[in-house]
């Protein structure tokens, strides 16, 4: 199909025509055949029943002569009611033995109830009299007489016609009279003898199928359609058929089940049916037609069916078909020869013409190139057209190149300034990404200078405080130890009296206790600020670690912050050793203090000691005070560096809370400056977007310039 259509015009329309013409030509024979077969077959099927209605109607007029033979002997035996027995069996003798003597006949032979015709003496009761004429194998007939005759249940013979009071076509079976005899496949008919309303016996004529077969069935068969008659029962038993060896068998054995059944129930309701089915042996298709045989008087039908092959009847309309379709070939050829000729006159010119074209497209775009008019057909006209439409396509050919050019220059600085417009976008866009990135990391780290500017400020100004503090412990500190240099020069002055004047030393003694107890009482309060000056100490050691933590953390902001907390290290680390130094010196003071009170107690009992006490009193006087001078010294240094301390934490604080409002500036411009950067970022990508569709766009204007210029440039203008 793909093929077709790709190929020429002229095989297109060859193809198209020479189709068009098999379909009308086939269907049109395709369809007087299929009417012709149909009117045909419908007149099959109406003289195939005819026929079997024909045969029916012979096979019912035999049947109906045998029973109004058999209803005359009947008035005959009405007749013989007064006579004698054996008058009554040699009248009844010949008239059975001329019964007996007919085609078809085997048997005749009358059945009578106990006393009802004959003698009752003469018949046993519950049995009948019988008389019997059968003819034989050899043509001799034999007359029986048996006057009691048992009935048995199944004698439908006898039995159906008692109780029907109407004649009766027996199903057909298998007899033997004699052992002598061979057995025959019969059927029978019976009718009730009926005297003065009542039921007096049968009357019966058994007819042998064979026989009936050739005077019945034989005139029925047409040999050149392979057609016969056969015989069905009521039951669906076959009683007649050209081949003996069906008799008897079930009708439709040898079709579906549910076809089997619609047979058997037509040929028992007496209604017409039609079958076409192969024949198992030969395989041919027959056509079989059923119609009902109905003997006057009987409630069971028959049917006959009249089988003709329809492969033999339908012979001539095979043989009219088979014309019809050579005939039909045989048009279709002429018609494509027809057609051929027909085409190859009219596409002769159109195929030159499209051969002209065709190498006009083979080569460079020629588009000077010019068919020759030659006719004022049609295809002349077209031509001439072909030329008009070559010239007005090579001036527009001529003025495209140009264009196209133009447009291959005008692409290109296009391009360029796109590539440099993208390039400039795209590093616009990441040194705006890193400006706001480090914008944003810068706002981060000048709030946690901030945060980090106040908490110093805090710490400061709890660190100033304390040196406050310190200060105003260290003027104590110093006070007392005025006191004590005083009281140290006045027992140094009691001393030297009491070693000049030695009987004085009672009257002092208690003088000298007196006052050593409140020199120790002043030195436990020289302890209590000495501890109080180490915990300064190692709180303004700690508050100075911290300072240079957050100056460290600041950076370059808290350089100057970090060298004060040196400074502040510096004084606390020397006010600690400063401080230990004056508790070691205190709890001497305390030492020594408490063995001048034991020597002070002890002065009136040792008198002779008091020299060598005064010159260990006088000698450790002197090292006090130097040690207090020493101690004074300190401390008033301690306290111009306390004093230094304040000033400079005030300072240092006043400073970080400058610094860290400074910061919450920087942080919120920072913030800000990184906003800016983060939406100069997003219109630097959409920028770089643009950028990127402008480059992409110039792209492909380029590349659809370069394409257009290669294409116009296959052109000869």
């Amino acid at each position: 199909m793909f093929r077709l259509l790709t190929t020429s015009l002229k095989r297109k329309l060859s193809a198209i025509l020479f189709a068009s013409g098999v379909l009308i030509i086939g269907g049109l024979t395709g369809f007087l055949c299929y009417n012709f077969i149909a009117e045909q077959r419908e007149s099959e099927y109406s003289w195939t029943l005819a026929m079997a209605q024909r045969n029916a109607l012979a096979v019912e007029k035999f049947l109906d002569k045998k029973r109004e033979q058999m209803e005359g002997l009947a008035l005959q035996l009405e007749g013989l009611r007064g006579d004698s027995d054996s008058a009554k069996i040699a009248d009844l003798a010949p008239t059975m033995k001329h019964f007996a003597e007919q085609d078809g006949v085997t048997d005749v032979y009358l059945s009578f109830e106990r006393g009802v015709f004959f003698n009752p003496d003469s018949t046993e009761p519950g049995k009948t009299y019988n008389l019997d004429h059968v003819k034989k194998s050899n043509g001799t007939f034999e007359f029986t007489i048996d006057p009691n005759l048992e009935i048995k249940s199944d004698d439908d013979w006898y039995n159906i016609p008692r109780t029907t009071l109407t004649p009766h076509l027996i199903e057909p079976y298998k007899w033997q009279y004699d052992p002598a005899e061979p057995e025959l496949t019969m059927i029978s008919i019976a009718v009730p003898i009926i005297f003065d309303g009542k039921f007096a016996g049968t009357i019966g004529f058994d007819l042998e199928l064979g026989a009936l077969q050739k005077t019945l069935f034989s005139p029925m068969k047409i040999d050149s359609l392979n057609a016969y008659a056969i015989l069905v029962s009521n039951g669906g038993l076959r009683a007649g058929h050209p081949n003996p060896k069906q008799w008897l068998t079930v009708i439709g054995s040898d079709m579906a089940k549910g076809e089997q059944l619609a047979l058997q129930t037509a040929i028992k309701q007496g209604q017409e049916h039609r079958v076409v089915k192969k024949a198992v042996g030969s395989g041919s298709i027959s056509l079989i037609t059923y119609t009902p045989v109905k003997m006057s008087g009987i409630d069971n039908p028959w049917s006959l069916g009249f089988v003709v092959s329809l492969t033999a009847l339908e012979a001539p309309i095979y043989k009219i078909i088979q014309i019809s379709i050579i005939f039909a070939v045989i048009a279709i050829i002429a018609w494509a020869v027809f057609f051929y000729i027909l085409l190859g006159s009219i596409l002769a010119p159109i195929i030159r013409t499209t051969h002209l074209m065709q190498e006009i497209a083979k080569g460079e775009g020629d588009l000077t190139v010019r068919l020759n008019v030659t006719t004022n057909d049609e295809v002349g006209q077209q031509n001439e057209a072909f030329n008009k439409l070559m010239g007005k396509l090579q001036n527009s050919m001529a003025l495209v190149q140009k264009q196209a050019i133009l447009l291959v220059r005008t692409s290109e600085e296009l391009t360029s300034v796109s590539n440099n417009l993208a390039s400039a976008s795209e590093e616009t866009m990441n040194q705006v990404s890193t400006v706001a990135s480090t914008t944003e990391q810068m706002a981060e780290n000048i709030n946690q200078m901030a945060a980090e500017a106040r908490q110093s400020g805090i710490n400061a100004n709890e660190v100033s405080g304390a040196t406050e503090q310190m200060g105003a412990n260290m003027n104590s500190i110093s006070t007392d130890i005025d006191v004590m240099s005083a009281n140290i020069s006045q027992i140094s002055t009691k001393a030297s009296e009491a070693k000049q004047v030695a009987g004085e030393a009672t009257r002092k003694s208690t003088d000298a206790s007196n006052v050593m107890s409140r020199l120790r009482n002043s030195a436990k309060e020289i302890g209590k600020v000495t501890n109080l000056i180490k915990k300064i100490s190692d709180k303004t050691n700690l508050l100075a670690l911290n300072a240079t933590i957050e100056a460290a953390s600041a950076g370059d902001a808290g350089k100057g912050f970090a060298v004060v907390a040196g400074e502040i290290k510096e004084l606390a680390s020397q006010s600690a050793i400063n401080a230990d130094e004056i508790a070691n010196r205190i709890e001497g003071i305390q030492g020594e203090t408490g063995k001048a009170v034991n020597v002070i107690r002890d002065v009136s009992d040792i008198i002779v000691e008091i020299n060598y006490s005064i010159d260990t009193i006088v000698s450790h006087i002197s090292k006090q005070t130097i040690a207090n001078n020493e101690i004074a010294s300190n401390v008033s240094q301690a306290n111009e560096s306390a004093k230094r301390v304040a000033r400079t934490i005030a300072e240092v604080a006043s400073l970080a809370n400058d610094v860290s409002r400074n910061a919450g500036d920087a942080a919120r411009g920072a913030t800000h400056v990184s906003h800016n950067a983060v939406s100069m970022s997003g219109v630097a990508k959409e920028s770089a977007q643009d950028a990127g569709k402008v480059q992409q766009s110039a792209g492909d204007l380029s590349k659809i310039a370069g394409e257009l210029k290669d294409t116009v440039g296959q052109f000869k203008v």
